[in-house]
């Protein structure tokens, strides 16, 4: 809930957290508990995967735009409500995590990537629960482009993007499947480029 000092309204609320981090972290410590919920859930259910520690991850660097804007005064910039922007960013960090995913590279979230803040500067802050049709998107998008590699293009991406603890190593795989690994780095690397150029055509930032 918030303190005596915390403004309920959007302008006020917006100017008091540029003030001083110590309001920042006043804020996170009233509602930084449904923000990781949330990136927990979505988190688990884009992946698949219940209690995805991805959506940890997610949570926090979502804080840590949330304290850098409010640092710099660029969340002086934002549309909407504090808390529809935290849960936009949370989405947009969650869809960069799956596009990495994808691509079978790791999922850390660098979000001083040039793609990835081109992202953060225009935050949708549509109200709760945020629309999901981007993410949708992007599923059906990632569906088809993997539909494109080969058979056992599939396999070796699928092998590789299985592990959520982490990225199997070629090796790995070559004993999983029976091959040499320098077949499955060869193969790796033209599923992951084949990946990368269906997703670009589809419009995906990658």
């Amino acid at each position: 809930m918030p303190t005596n000092t915390m403004p309920t309204d959007r302008e006020g609320l917006i100017l008091w957290l540029c003030e001083s981090p110590d309001n920042v972290g006043e804020y996170l410590e009233a509602n930084g508990g449904r923000f990781m919920a949330f990136a927990k859930a979505r988190t688990s259910q884009v992946f698949g995967i219940q209690n995805d520690v991805r959506g940890d991850d997610v949570g926090i660097e979502a804080m840590g735009v949330l304290f850098e804007r409010a640092l710099t005064t660029r969340l002086l910039e934002i549309k909407g409500p504090v808390e529809n922007w935290m849960y936009g960013v949370i989405k947009i960090l969650i869809r960069a995590q799956f596009r990495k995913h994808a691509q079978g590279t790791s999922t850390h979230i660098d979000v001083n990537d040039p793609a990835l803040e081109v992202e953060l500067s225009d935050v949708p802050t549509d109200p709760f629960p945020p629309d999901s049709s981007a993410l949708r998107r992007l599923t059906i998008d990632v569906t088809a482009c993997l539909q494109r590699l080969t058979p056992r293009q599939q396999q070796i991406m699928t092998m590789r993007l299985a592990d959520t603890d982490h990225l199997p190593h070629h090796g790995e795989i070559a004993t999983s499947l029976g091959i040499s690994a320098i077949n499955v780095g060869v193969q790796f690397h033209q599923a992951k480029q084949s990946m990368k150029d269906c997703l670009k055509k589809k419009g995906q930032p990658v």
